[in-house]
């Protein structure tokens, strides 16, 4: 039994990390973009990873084994591109249209709404 509700022998229950990562109680702006707070201890006092708050990888002895690996992986790649490359929206794009989308159910982040882009490398 969880909250009153009855599971039975062999549900198979999961998290569902979207939401626990944009969670009232967990953020004090959960739909706000603000990356620096998962820099940011549970009670806020010093930095240092909320490792149970934010859970792209889960979390615990179960968690992915490459998510050190992915995250450094990600970092340089999207330094690599910064580096060499100006990231634009299209002409037609008007940045406050740009909206997460949540119209599906998932045991993954938020997808974002298409954005066309225009990509040219630097000084050009």
């Amino acid at each position: 039994e969880l909250d009153g509700v009855l599971l039975p022998k062999g549900t198979k229950v999961g998290l569902h990390v979207g939401a626990i990562n944009r969670h009232p109680e967990a953020w004090d702006r959960p739909d706000a973009f603000d990356p620096e707070r998962f820099l940011k201890k549970a009670d806020r006092s010093e930095k240092g990873p909320r490792v149970f708050n934010f859970l792209p990888f889960s979390a615990g002895p179960r968690r992915c084994l490459g998510d050190k690996f992915s995250l450094m992986e990600q970092k340089t790649m999207l330094l690599m591109m910064l580096s060499r490359l100006e990231v634009l929206p299209e002409r037609h794009t008007r940045l406050q249209d740009i909206a997460l989308s949540s119209d599906s159910i998932a045991i993954t982040l938020l997808q974002p709404r298409e954005m066309r882009v225009r990509v040219r490398p630097l000084g050009a």
